[in-house]
């Protein structure tokens, strides 16, 4: 391109572009993978200079993605004449498309393109975009397509706890009917997962109810710490009719390490629950003791929970205040996930055990440090998964560790190394350390594999060592 575009009027820049892998060699798969505040030279260029006819559907596109991109000069250059700006847009579109619609067409007259419009003002948060389509709308005219948008971007503004842009949906005749509407109590769900307060707090007054326990659900577990303090003091006199949410606002802030949220609930009283919610197979007397601490029916979930994600400092508060015991899932997610210092705390602190699982996981995830600790320190071991499990995954200093260290026998099943994204070092890995596998039905298997239909470029290399080293067939014995 530098040695063919000398005469162009335009300081040149060198710009790195990212190809995408496989597909047919067509020169507008470049197009979506130009950077940010692209104007189209390169593009232009291309089409002009490189000797390649784009089909209709190609062109289509090129011009659905200028379009839809805000690079509308670009786009008006490729568009055959008999299209139309409106015909590419779509609700994914950036709010530039959109206005340059609105200042050079009268889109009065596709209301369609008005109703949709509302989707990406709310999806960008663009409240000035929003109230300038908002105008355009026939009221004349019953189109359902505008009712239908309007709570679809009502529910979107609350996702991104906008409260400007949801006071003012609200407020519009067209939120008028939302009340009744079976999606209105999911917005406070939203509300409280995006983490405004305030947004919360609007909604509840607008008669949003938490019943359903969601939004506390949400609210806890991403960490909203306000918003959990106005759903609890504006919902205190409200009647739970699902348990299951209101148990697990414990487990999911326990997971996702929000001790403040956990040191909350621990203060407070617990909710109100209606009556069908006591309702079962479940005595009445254990009914009662899980009214009373109906916030850590699930601690032993909530404790295993943080244990495998590694927030030590939220394991450590529930082992001091809301200890109700453990399952050997503490220790096996802790040390699959590789949380070295976690489980050590648990094999110093608690009576915490764990399964075969813990060095299984482990090795499958590579962590080979913690994979010593746990066979000096512990006796449960691993089982012929571990090596598999390493080998599969790439982490060869960890299968080598395994199969000298511990002992591990080769997996019954040969199969478990093709998955790997380092086939050929697996293979020389292999041949090394497990020679006893290649059998000449392993090899015929193996290059079957890398010569059907399966095959991934560059596979014939390897195909071709194997025949290079195993040429044989297999035995009917074998």
């Amino acid at each position: 391109m530098l040695n063919n575009d000398a005469g162009w009027d335009f300081n040149r820049e060198i710009v790195q572009m990212s190809y995408g892998e496989g597909g047919e060699d067509s020169w507008f798969e470049s197009v979506p993978a130009l950077p940010e505040e692209w104007d189209g030279p390169v593009a232009r260029w291309l089409k002009e200079y490189v000797p390649y006819d784009s089909t209709e559907e190609e062109l289509d596109m090129i011009v659905g993605i200028a379009v839809n991109d805000g690079a509308m000069e670009f786009a008006e250059f490729l568009m055959p004449a008999d299209r139309e700006i409106l015909e590419y847009i779509h609700e994914m579109a950036k709010p530039e498309a959109v206005e340059w619609v609105l200042e050079r067409e009268d889109v009065r007259k596709n209301q369609d393109f008005g109703a949709y419009g509302i989707v990406m003002a709310a999806s960008h948060g663009n409240l000035d975009l929003m109230q300038r389509l908002a105008r355009i709308r026939n009221k004349r005219r019953k189109i359902s397509r505008w009712p239908r948008e309007w709570k679809f971007s009502i529910a979107l503004a609350c996702s991104r706890g906008n409260f400007e842009m949801v006071k003012w949906m609200m407020e519009h005749p067209l939120g008028a009917g939302l009340k009744d509407h079976f999606v209105f109590d999911g917005l406070l769900d939203d509300a409280a997962k995006s983490g405004n307060a305030e947004l919360v707090g609007y909604l509840l007054d607008q008669g949003c109810d938490d019943t359903s326990a969601h939004a506390l659900r949400n609210a806890a577990a991403e960490g909203h710490l306000e918003c959990m303090k106005v759903l609890l003091e504006r919902c205190s006199t409200c009647m739970y009719s699902e348990r299951k949410p209101v148990e697990t606002a414990v487990v999911e802030a326990a997971q996702n390490g929000h001790l403040k949220i956990l040191q909350l609930l621990h203060v407070r009283d617990p909710p109100l629950m209606h009556p069908c919610t006591e309702q079962g197979t479940t005595s009445s007397k254990r009914r009662k003791i899980e009214h009373k601490n109906i916030w850590w029916a699930r601690s032993i979930e909530a404790f295993n929970a943080a244990a495998g994600k590694g927030h030590l400092e939220v394991v450590r508060w529930l082992h001091a205040n809301r200890y109700r015991g453990w399952t050997t899932d503490a220790m096996d997610d802790a040390a699959g996930n590789g949380h070295f210092e976690m489980v050590k705390w648990l094999h110093g602190n608690t009576k915490v055990k764990c399964t075969k699982r813990a060095m299984d996981d482990a090795a499958r995830n590579g962590h080979l440090e913690l994979l010593k600790w746990l066979q000096t320190n512990r006796s449960e071991g691993c089982t012929h998964r571990a090596f598999s499990h390493a080998v599969n995954n790439g982490h060869l200093r960890v299968a080598f560790w395994l199969r000298f260290k511990c002992v591990t026998p080769p997996p019954p099943n040969n199969r478990f190394w093709l998955c790997s994204k380092t086939q050929f070092d697996v293979l020389l890995f292999l041949r090394m350390n497990c020679p006893d596998i290649f059998t000449t039905q392993f090899c015929q298997e193996a290059k079957y594999d890398y010569s059907g239909d399966a095959a991934r470029p560059g596979d014939y290399l390897i195909e071709e060592w194997l025949n290079d080293h195993y040429s044989g067939y297999p035995t009917e014995e074998e």
